[in-house]
């Protein structure tokens, strides 16, 4: 069974993927059309940039995107990453 957060960090790498080479995604889209609640999707985020998979950007323009090919990205990485 995967855990709420393995679920969240999922869903908020495939509308990144979605939009990948489009620019940077601003943080409450991806909370608003993937419903889920923005302060854990900033520890979701934060986590994943610290690991290298998502690049982000401050400021009026900023953002996140995807570091990463979405090729590249398998499901046991994200299970592996987020249950530690």
């Amino acid at each position: 069974m995967l855990s709420q957060k393995t679920r969240y960090t999922i869903r908020a790498l495939q509308h990144l993927a979605d939009r990948h080479d489009q620019g940077p995604v601003q943080l409450t889209e991806i909370s608003d059309k993937q419903n889920i609640p923005s302060k854990f999707l900033t520890v979701i985020l934060s986590e994943l940039s610290r690991e290298g998979w998502v690049g982000t950007k401050r400021g009026r323009e900023g953002g996140y995107w995807l570091a990463k090919q979405p090729a590249d990205i398998r499901y046991g990485d994200i299970i592996r990453l987020t249950n530690g």
